[in-house]
């Protein structure tokens, strides 16, 4: 069988390290974490892009860095 083969990046604005106003940072790694591992128990190899991306460019800049590294 065919293994499906995905990209999983990161959106957040405030990948910064910027916390919310009860201290906690906008972005949860527990449920990056989680996304992840339900997407490996579905089936699908996950194609792992470590940076957090927050704007259009950085968007454009990584899906063009993940076409080269092929």
């Amino acid at each position: 069988m065919i293994k499906p083969k995905v990209g999983f990046v990161v959106y957040g604005v405030h990948k910064d390290g910027l916390k919310d106003p009860m201290g906690q940072p906008f972005i949860d790694d527990s449920i990056i974490d989680e996304a992840r591992q339900a997407l490996v128990e579905a089936g699908l190899e996950l194609v792992v892009e470590d940076l957090v991306i927050a704007s259009k460019q950085e968007a454009r800049d990584c899906f063009f860095k993940t076409q080269e590294d092929g």
